[in-house]
C-alpha cells in the first residue's frame, strides 16, 4: 500500500487528522500546518494526538485495551444550523449541545504521510476508537478514546440480560406448568418454545432450581423440573424467572462471537467472523458446553472461557477489527531484528517474566450442578492435572495454574488435555521480555504477530553470543512526534510434550476419553450412545483424513446394565479412510448373568461387550470380555433333614456384577460368584468373564456373553491384549 511506501522514505512529510462520526455526519480536523496540504478538506485545528497500544494478555481475556486522547482547538463559531443561532456561539459548545449522544460514537485518527504536500487518502492509517468522555472549555475541547472491546467491559454488559418476570402464583414441587407476570411479559421477554420443535426448548432458573421450557403459550409456560442435577422444590409467587443462557456442543468461535456480538453489544463489522471460525477450527476441533443461570459480566465470562478454551482477544487498531487468537506454538521464520541494524540504540531493555511460568495445570470440569459455586472441587465429577517434571526441577519449585471450568463436559476431557497441553508448553519456561525502539521504516510487525529478534542484552547459555530468538509482540505503539514505534514483545517459548498428551495437538487426530463408570455410553438424558453418536456430541465435524481414537481410561469400566445390550456399539463411520482406534486401558465388559434362583434354575446369560458397526483398529492394555452366565441352582436330594432345601447359582463376572442366588455369591467385575450346597448338591458358581456358569442340579448354568461380535467388519489389532470371551465373526 502507498502508506507502507511512504514509511520507509528518509524525507518522509507526517500528517495526522481526525474524524468525527455522529448519526451519519462526519466531521474532519487536520494538524495546522502552513501551508496546508493541498486537497485536504477539514478544520486545520488538531492540536495533538496521543495513543496507548492495546497489550495482549497472553493468560486469556482482552488483556489492556487501546485507547487514545486528542485535543482540538476553538476555531471556528458554529454557523451550521443558521436560524436556530441566533448569533455565533463557540463550535464545541454548539456541538455538544447538537450531539448529547456522542458517547461509544465513533472517531477515526489517520496517520501518515504528505509526499510533496499532496494529500492521498492512501498514505495514511486508520485507526477506529469510540467516544468515552468529552471535555470542553473556551479554549477547544479535549476527547478520551477506546477500542470497541470497552463495551464488554462488567458495568457495561450482563449475559443473560436481568429478567424481570416473576412467578403470578406459588407452585410446588410436581407441577409441570408455570405462569409468569406482570401480564404480557412472556412475549416481551421470554423466547418462543413448542411443544414440537426440540430445537426451541430453553432454560430458565427459579430460585435454586433449573428448569426447561418445552413451551410457551403467552405468559404459560410448560416446564421439566429440576434439569442439571438442581432440586425440584416449592416457589412462591414474585419469585424470579430468570430466562438462562445455554451453549449446547458450540465451536469456540461460535461462543467467542455471540459473547462480543450478542453480549456486549459490540457491532459484528469489528469482527472478521471467517477468520475467527479458521483459527478455532485450527486450534479447537471440539465443541464446548455451558449454561449459565444468571446475568454476568461479559468480560468475566469471556476471560472464564479463554482458560478452557486457552485464548486472547485484542484491538488491532490498524485494521480496526478485534483479533481472536489461539495460544498456540510459535511461527516460522518472520521478520528479523537486531541490535546492528534495526534496534535503535539505548532503546533496548530486557527483562524476565518469572510470574508467567506455569509447570502444573490442574482442570476441574464436568460441572455436577450449575447453580452451586463455581470454585469448589465437590462440583465437579473429573479432574485432570498436567505436570512438566522438566520445569519443576530446572526451577527447583511446581508453579500451578488450576482452572475451574463449567464450559468443559463430562465427556469433554479433550478438551481439558489441550487445553492443559496449550498452557503447559507455551509457558513451561519463564519468558523473556523485550521493549525496544524502531524507526518507522522497520516498523513491520504489529501487535499479535511473530518477531525474531537478536540482542546483545539476551545471549546463548553455552555461547554467551547474542541469541536470535522467537518473540511474540505484545504491544505496538507509533509515537506521532518522533516518528518511530515502540514494541513490547515476550519470548514465545513452547516446551516439549508430556506424558498424556495423547497427540491431542495434531490438527488430524480426534480424541475422545471415556472415565468412569459409563453405561452404554449414556447422555445426562439417560440415552445410550455409540461411539459415532458420542462423537458428534464432541465434534462438529468428520474428514477422511481424520484418525478416531477412543480412549477408555485405566479407572474406566464400560458396559451395559442388561443382558440384552452391548457395552458399546461403534455405530458407523463410512467416511474415514482409517478405522477408528478403540483403545481400551480399562475395562469394556458385558452384563454378569444373575445366578439360577426362585421361579427358575438356571443361571442368567451373560451380555456381550461390544458390537462392531465398522471396522475398527483395537490396542487393549486393559480387558475386554463378555459377562459370565449365571450358575444353575441347587436342590436337596438328601432323604435326611436338610439345613437348606435349596441354593441359588453365584452370579457372573461382568459390568453389573451377577446377582448370585439364595446363599450364593455375586459375581466382581472379572470373576464369577460362588455358589453354594443344598444338602450334598452343590450350587454353579458363576462364569469368570467370557465363561458359562456352572450348572447346578437343578438348574443349568447361563452362556457367556461374547466379547466381540464383528457381524462381519474386521478388525486390526494393534495389541489384542486380554479379551475374555469368544470373538464371533
Amino acid at each position: 500500500m502507498a502508506y507502507d511506501n511512504e514509511r520507509r522514505k528518509y524525507n518522509k512529510a507526517p500528517f495526522r487528522f481526525i474524524e468525527i462520526e455522529v448519526d451519519a455526519t462526519t466531521y474532519r480536523f487536520g494538524e495546522n500546518l502552513s501551508p496546508l496540504p493541498n486537497g485536504f478538506d477539514g478544520e486545520p485545528s488538531l492540536l495533538g494526538v496521543s495513543m496507548s497500544a492495546a497489550q495482549i494478555d497472553l493468560s486469556g481475556g482482552f488483556g489492556l485495551r487501546a485507547s487514545a486522547s486528542v485535543s482540538i482547538s476553538e476555531s471556528m463559531t458554529f454557523t451550521e444550523y443558521g436560524a436556530t443561532i441566533a448569533s455565533p456561539r463557540r463550535f464545541w459548545a454548539c456541538w455538544r449541545a447538537a450531539n448529547p449522544n456522542y458517547k461509544n460514537q465513533r472517531i477515526s485518527v489517520y496517520s501518515g504521510y504528505v509526499p510533496d504536500n499532496e494529500f492521498d487518502i492512501s498514505n495514511f492509517i486508520r485507526r477506529d476508537y469510540i467516544i468515552d468522555t468529552f471535555t470542553w472549555a473556551k479554549d477547544g475541547v479535549q476527547i478520551s478514546l477506546v477500542d470497541p472491546l470497552k463495551l464488554a467491559n462488567n458495568n457495561n454488559a450482563k449475559y443473560p440480560l436481568e429478567s424481570t418476570g416473576f412467578l403470578s402464583l406459588d407452585i410446588n414441587d410436581v407441577v409441570t406448568t408455570a405462569t409468569l407476570a406482570p401480564l404480557g411479559i412472556g412475549d416481551a421477554e421470554y423466547p418462543a418454545a413448542s411443544s414440537g420443535d426440540s430445537s426451541t426448548w430453553y432454560f430458565v432458573r427459579i430460585n435454586d432450581e433449573i428448569m426447561q421450557v418445552t413451551n410457551r403459550a403467552s405468559d404459560t409456560l410448560t416446564i421439566v423440573r429440576g434439569q442439571f442435577n438442581t432440586i425440584a422444590s416449592e416457589h412462591n409467587a414474585d419469585d424470579t424467572v430468570q430466562y438462562c443462557l445455554y451453549y449446547d456442543t458450540q465451536t469456540v468461535s461460535a461462543i467467542a462471537y455471540d459473547l462480543v456480538v450478542n453480549g456486549a453489544g459490540i457491532d459484528a463489522s469489528y469482527i472478521n467472523q471467517v477468520a475467527w471460525d479458521a483459527e478455532s477450527s485450527a486450534n479447537f476441533p471440539n465443541t464446548y458446553d455451558c449454561i449459565i443461570t444468571e446475568p454476568t459480566g461479559v468480560k468475566d465470562l469471556i476471560e472464564e472461557f479463554s482458560q478452557s478454551a486457552p485464548h486472547y482477544y485484542y484491538y488491532d487498531e490498524r485494521v480496526n477489527q478485534i483479533q481472536f487468537v489461539a495460544l498456540k506454538p510459535p511461527p516460522v521464520g518472520g521478520q528479523l531484528l537486531t541490535y546492528e541494524g534495526n534496534l535503535l540504540r539505548g532503546k533496548v531493555a530486557a527483562g524476565d517474566d518469572q510470574d508467567a511460568r506455569v509447570s502444573t495445570v490442574v482442570i476441574y470440569f464436568g460441572i455436577f450442578n450449575p447453580v452451586k459455586d463455581l470454585d469448589e472441587t465437590s462440583n465437579y465429577r473429573q479432574v485432570y492435572i498436567r505436570e512438566d517434571s522438566d520445569s519443576v526441577t530446572d526451577y527447583g519449585s511446581r508453579a500451578y495454574k488450576v482452572i475451574y471450568s463449567r464450559w468443559i463436559s463430562n465427556d469433554g476431557k479433550t478438551a481439558s488435555v489441550l487445553a492443559a497441553a496449550r498452557i503447559g508448553r507455551r509457558f513451561a519456561s519463564a519468558p523473556r521480555n523485550l521493549s525496544y525502539e524502531l524507526d518507522a521504516k522497520d516498523a513491520e510487525v504489529w501487535t499479535g504477530d511473530g518477531v525474531r529478534v537478536k540482542t546483545d542484552l539476551i545471549l546463548n547459555d553455552v555461547t554467551f553470543d547474542p541469541a536470535e530468538l522467537t518473540y511474540q509482540v505484545i504491544s505496538a505503539k507509533e509515537n506521532i512526534s518522533m516518528n518511530t514505534f515502540n514494541y513490547k514483545v515476550s519470548e514465545h517459548t513452547y516446551g516439549p510434550a508430556v506424558d498424556g498428551d495423547d497427540d491431542v495437538e495434531d490438527p488430524n487426530v480426534r480424541l475422545i476419553y471415556i472415565a468412569g463408570e459409563q453405561d452404554q455410553l449414556k447422555d445426562d438424558a439417560g440415552n445410550p450412545r455409540t461411539l459415532r453418536e458420542l462423537y458428534d456430541d464432541e465434534y462438529p465435524d468428520i474428514d477422511p483424513a481424520y484418525d478416531v481414537r477412543f480412549i477408555i481410561e485405566p479407572s474406566a469400566v464400560v458396559g451395559s446394565t442388561t443382558n440384552t445390550a452391548y457395552g458399546i456399539n461403534t455405530g458407523a463411520f463410512p467416511e474415514l479412510v482409517t478405522p477408528i482406534l478403540i483403545d481400551v486401558r480399562g475395562l469394556l465388559l458385558g452384563k454378569g448373568g444373575d445366578g439360577g434362583d426362585g421361579q427358575s434354575g438356571d443361571g442368567e446369560d451373560g451380555g456381550s461387550a461390544l458390537s462392531l458397526d465398522d471396522d475398527v483398529r483395537i490396542n487393549n492394555s486393559g480387558i475386554i470380555g463378555g459377562g459370565g452366565g449365571g450358575g444353575g441352582r441347587a436342590i436337596n436330594t438328601d432323604p435326611e433333614p436338610a439345613i437348606r432345601e435349596e441354593c441359588g447359582g453365584g452370579g457372573g463376572a461382568g459390568f453389573v456384577n451377577g446377582i448370585g442366588g439364595v446363599f450364593a455369591e455375586d459375581g466382581t467385575n472379572t470373576e464369577g460368584g460362588n455358589g453354594n450346597t443344598a444338602g450334598f448338591e452343590p450350587s454353579g458358581a458363576g462364569g469368570d468373564l467370557g465363561a458359562i456358569g456352572i450348572s447346578g442340579n437343578d438348574g443349568t448354568g447361563g452362556a457367556a456373553g461374547a466379547a466381540i461380535d464383528q457381524n462381519g467388519y474386521t478388525i486390526t489389532y494393534i495389541n489384542a491384549g486380554d479379551i475374555r470371551g469368544a470373538i464371533n465373526a
